[in-house]
């Protein structure tokens, strides 16, 4: 099956977050939203200004095949994100 490669990007550190594989970009837009609104304030629901969610790839899990783009796609400013 092929799947979608996310990373979250922290603005302040430069860095991106380790990758993570969902079956589509509403999968990936609905755990960051999950944890950009978590109550436990963690770094993404205390600073959720600083990061960005981003589209990688495609991982193919029956092959092993990993595509990446020539360039990470931007999705999501995880701000928008946090519930009122």
């Amino acid at each position: 099956m092929i799947k979608q490669v996310y990373a979250v990007r922290d603005g302040k550190a430069c860095i991106y977050h380790a990758p993570f594989t969902v079956l589509n970009e509403a999968v990936a837009v609905r755990m960051v939203h999950n944890a950009v609104n978590a109550d436990d304030q963690g770094e993404l629901s205390f600073n959720a200004s600083d990061f960005d969610l981003y589209h990688l790839g495609e991982f193919d899990d029956e092959s092993g095949k990993l595509d990446v783009f020539e360039a990470p796609k931007h999705v999501v400013h995880c701000a928008h994100l946090k519930d009122e």
